[in-house]
């Protein structure tokens, strides 16, 4: 077999592959085996009817068709591995091979980009950490005071502070009652209920977003209205929460809104960093990996319409419709682009910097998504599959490789400040 390389770039590639004709030869006798054993021949058993019967009974282009894909197989894997190239796609241009004749095909390959990485410590995050204030911790004592309110029936009209239960509205029999916090809700739901009285019947809708209005409206019942009675905020409350005293529960609720600060002040961070690490790495994109990246996420739209009972194609017609289908397509175009970039980079970042997860902690990750399931982890993990698990023990790798480097940016970032 020899190999030429017609053309090469940073992402793609195309080269020739010629086969001897000795090696050619052996291709249509090997194959014609193969199909001998396969055709039934009235007459002769399997494997022992005459070549020429066989042809002839197959057909000629058959054959050949069968030896091209063989030849092609059996030798353009050896051909990238002489170029050294790292392949992500792959077409042929192949004619029928000719017993008797040398043969050659071409092979246009989508190579996985090559770029660097810029220098990772003159990057720099200028994003700041929250601090607590006591607004903050009055804000999060007001949201637990009404986590734990008592609701009292009432007989008038709805509030804007009101809990209410409204039920659909359905000649096809009783559908399960459903609860509104109005304290909580969107104003635009609060502004449709507020003046109501029970029993009242009304069609609602569950955002102020005009697209997709007949999805989201519900004809409902009032069932139930109860304004909230909030407990006192004293030593008695403290003591139905577990807690000694109110003092307890005001230290308890700001170290747990210094936590949630820390947490994403964290993700914070990653984003900057994150985005200024794209901002410095330029590199073009193969068009395969594109369109992999867009089907994938045209599936799982597709996935999150059909629990509304929507299909993809409908949707797509109500944005032709609305004259949003070319906002929609330029949206998902920059949103698979970037996602792509994105993943590459971190890749290309893990593979310098980063090491495996332990076992121990990949094994505690499974045993949580486990647990969400309702399984062991021995059943989950054959639930997944190895192929799902080394790839998800990766995106965890890479994803630890990334906040430990962010990691190490704030803490010098903080020494600094200090200092």
């Amino acid at each position: 077999m020899e190999t030429e390389l017609l053309d090469k770039s940073d992402i793609r590639a195309k080269f020739r592959v010629t086969i001897p004709t000795e090696l050619v030869d052996v291709g249509f006798k090997s194959t014609l085996n193969t199909l001998s054993r396969q055709v039934r021949v009235p007459g002769f058993r399997p494997g022992k009817a005459p070549e020429g019967v066989v042809i002839r009974r197959i057909g000629e282009d058959t054959l050949k068709d069968e030896v091209r894909e063989n030849l092609i197989n059996n030798n353009y894997p050896q051909a990238i591995d002489e170029l050294g190239l790292t392949a992500i796609h792959v077409n042929f241009e192949a004619e029928r091979p000719i017993q008797g004749q040398a043969y050659s095909f071409e092979v246009s390959v989508d190579l996985y980009p090559v770029f660097t990485l810029p220098n990772l410590t003159e990057i720099t995050l200028d994003s700041t950490n929250r601090s607590v204030t006591e607004e903050d911790t009055k804000n999060a004592i007001d949201q637990l005071a009404n986590h734990n309110a008592t609701l009292i029936p009432v007989d008038r009209a709805i509030s804007p502070n009101d809990y209410v239960l409204v039920e659909p509205v359905s000649s096809e029999g009783a559908s399960a009652p459903l609860p509104i916090d109005l304290e909580h809700a969107g104003d635009h739901l609060v502004k449709q209920l507020v003046g109501n009285k029970q029993g009242a019947e009304l069609e609602v809708t569950f955002n102020d977003s005009d697209t997709d209005s007949e999805a989201n409206s519900l004809e409902v019942r009032i069932v139930d209205i109860k304004e909230k009675e909030l407990p006192s905020l004293d030593d008695d409350f403290a003591k139905t929460l577990g807690l000694e005293n109110w003092d307890e529960v005001t230290t308890r609720v700001r170290e747990n809104l210094e936590a949630q600060f820390e947490q994403e002040d964290f993700e914070n961070h990653r984003q900057e960093f994150v985005e200024k690490l794209l901002e410095q790495t330029t590199f073009e994109i193969p068009e395969s990996l594109l369109n992999r990246r867009k089907i994938h996420l045209l599936e799982e739209l597709a996935q999150n319409l059909s629990q509304r009972n929507l299909t993809i194609e409908s949707y797509l017609s109500s944005l032709e419709e609305d004259g949003t289908r070319e906002e929609f397509d330029s949206n998902l175009n920059k949103r698979v682009e970037l996602e792509v970039r994105r993943d590459l980079v971190l890749e290309k970042i893990h593979d310098t910097l980063g090491s495996d997860i332990k076992d121990e902690d990949f094994n505690s990750v499974l045993e949580g998504l486990a647990a969400r399931e309702g399984k062991d982890v021995a059943r989950f993990k054959r639930d997944r599959g190895e192929s799902w698990l080394t790839s998800y023990r990766e995106l965890i790798s890479r994803d630890q490789t990334l906040s430990n480097l962010v990691r190490e940016k704030v803490t010098a970032k903080s020494s600094i400040i200090v200092e």
